[in-house]
């Protein structure tokens, strides 16, 4: 069974990628005053704007699964994506 406490996150973590999606993808020029830091190239920002959208795929998919064995599958690519992110930074 997914925990409730769990789904609850889920949810809350695909707002923020939806989110940051947009600002990095819809607004890739403007970084500098939309964002936490300046990205350059700009299509370096829309490159992560699209990679914000597919997590939340990914999120919103774990968060509509019941069983903990199918919701899985976003540990790992969330744990990837948040050291590379801190080590580009």
């Amino acid at each position: 069974m997914l925990a409730a406490e769990l789904r609850v996150l889920l949810w809350l973590f695909a707002a923020l990628a939806l989110s940051a999606g947009v600002l990095l993808y819809l607004l890739s020029g403007n970084t500098a005053d939309t964002f936490s830091w300046t990205i350059k190239p700009s299509v370096t920002a829309a490159f992560l704007g699209g990679a914000y959208w597919a997590a939340f795929v990914l999120f919103v998919w774990s968060a509509r699964q019941s069983l903990w064995v199918r919701a899985r599958p976003f540990v790992l690519p969330v744990i990837v994506i948040a050291v590379l992110l801190l080590a580009a930074r």
